[in-house]
């Protein structure tokens, strides 16, 4: 099988030749992207479209029933859902293909980052995997490269003085009690030895040093049933973020491949465990007779909500901003009352108003933004400002699984930024010189929000940051093109 070189489409398809299931599995996936078969970035994470509520101006405005249907059917797919579905794809690739080295692996994954970017770029969760993907991998060549003491190896004290007895034996950092010590209980033949004084020679002591020490450092035989590679990946002739990679990379290591397929499956338990993670703290944050106001639509603040009322039996007043023109908000009513929960629905212009009354706002988010801001659906902005005015908590309910980015506000305004047809607007063509703007997202600055509830638990939009050099590397690239 060939290697790759390039993080390019035509070299990821070209290594993939050989392979025509995964080649098909993933044309497959691009095309329901770029055919937005899967859930529109644009409505948050909502398994499906709100604008399917009938009687709102996009249902009307729908031309025929097929093209009606077709939404229906082909939107019912969550953002965590096609995160994971993408998850699994990348899984089958790395752990089918027969890449040499951590640095063809790189090449590998920044290849599928471009291929979705260029699929989905308006929704930052399929990149966001990739890039923990490869830290992941740099993760796990690291601690290869890090020597990892042996258990029963030697060890030297090198802070304690040298002097030399009148015996000719070196005392204190060569003396038999303070050079040798090992890692188990348990005396060795070797140990009991030197603790003879007849046997406490500088000869014997630096001879059993240096046997243990070539003993401990040494490479553990390939295992049965694995043969090495031939040719290993050249590294002067690598693109991409490769070039950047020390030579170490681009060796062979026996190990590596199991490591990372454990890692891998790590990152996807992840995004499984994610929101039961993000539930099980609602007991703490959702209080009883409370008044909790939400905007628009959301699948996570609906669940997150259900458990508080269901499981912690918490008795609290929802009020819903109904998130014109799109009115998530309506259907987020429907799901909520139906539960048992007490709903109020109004108006985005009468969210000022009423904030007096409320007791704490929550909010979805679409990303959440180096800086601890957060990308989150049109109208959230008003939210958030009309609840630092009257003292009120804002609290961004999400997982940094998929969306959190290494990204600035600056840096995603046009990466994250969409807008949609006017048509939800309703207004007729007499309107021709009239502008009509409909974006889809705000952008809400981390001095406006109080705490962030995670997968993660409690997290405070100052320590974001520390989140992302855990999950991300700064060699990696912000976005993918």
């Amino acid at each position: 099988m060939p290697s790759i070189y390039s993080p390019t489409s035509a070299s990821l398809r070209d290594y993939l030749a050989s392979h025509s299931h995964l080649l098909l599995a993933l044309d497959t996936f691009l095309l329901s992207l770029r055919l937005g078969e899967f859930n529109n970035p644009s409505y948050s994470d909502t398994p499906s479209r709100p604008n399917e509520i009938p009687g709102s101006p996009s249902f009307r405005s729908t031309e025929s029933g097929e093209l009606k249907e077709e939404t229906k059917e082909g939107r019912k797919v969550s953002r965590s859902a096609l995160t994971l579905k993408a998850m699994e794809l990348v899984r089958s690739i790395v752990g089918t293909t027969k890449w040499t080295s951590s640095g063809e692996l790189l090449i590998i994954l920044e290849a599928l980052g471009r291929l979705f970017h260029s699929s989905y770029a308006k929704d930052p969760c399929l990149s966001n995997t990739i890039r923990r993907l490869m830290n992941l991998v740099r993760t796990v060549e690291e601690d290869l490269k890090t020597p990892q003491p042996t258990p029963g190896a030697l060890s030297v004290n090198t802070n304690l003085p040298l002097t030399t007895d009148p015996g000719g034996v070196p005392s204190g950092a060569l003396s038999p009690p303070n050079i040798i010590s090992r890692s188990t209980s348990t005396p060795s033949m070797t140990s009991a030895l030197i603790s003879q004084p007849q046997n406490a020679s500088t000869d014997l002591l630096y001879s059993n040093l240096e046997r243990f020490r070539s003993d401990s450092m040494a490479e553990s035989p390939e295992p049965a049933g694995v043969p090495v590679p031939d040719g290993p990946l050249n590294p002067s002739n690598v693109e991409g973020i490769a070039k950047k990679l020390p030579p170490y990379f681009f060796e062979y290591k026996a190990e590596f491949r199991q490591m990372v397929m454990e890692g891998f499956q790590e990152v996807i338990d992840d995004l499984e465990e994610g929101r039961r993670e993000i539930n099980e703290q609602a007991g703490l944050h959702i209080h009883s007779n409370e008044i909790i106001l939400t905007y628009s639509l959301s699948r996570t603040i609906e669940i997150f909500l259900l458990h508080a009322h269901q499981r912690e039996k918490r008795q609290f007043h929802v009020i819903i901003a109904e998130g014109a023109p799109h009115f998530g908000g309506h259907v987020m009513a429907n799901k909520l009352s139906s539960k048992g929960v007490r709903v109020t629905v109004i108006n985005d212009s009468a969210i000022t108003a009423l904030m007096p009354r409320v007791n704490l706002v929550l909010l979805p988010a679409h990303a959440i933004l180096a800086n601890g801001g957060v990308v989150a659906p049109s109208g959230s902005h008003l939210c958030a400002l009309s609840a630092l005015a009257n003292k009120v908590p804002t609290v961004v309910v999400s997982s940094l699984t998929f969306k959190l980015c290494p990204m600035y506000p600056h840096e995603g305004q046009d990466i994250m930024q969409d807008f949609v047809s006017p048509a939800f607007l309703g207004v007729g063509s007499e309107s021709d010189n009239v502008d009509l703007i409909c974006p889809v997202h705000d952008y809400i600055p981390p001095e406006l929000i109080k705490l962030f509830i995670t997968n993660v638990g409690g997290v405070l939009p100052s320590y974001v940051y520390r989140l992302l050099s855990e999950v991300y590397c700064v060699e990696d690239p912000i976005i993918f093109k």
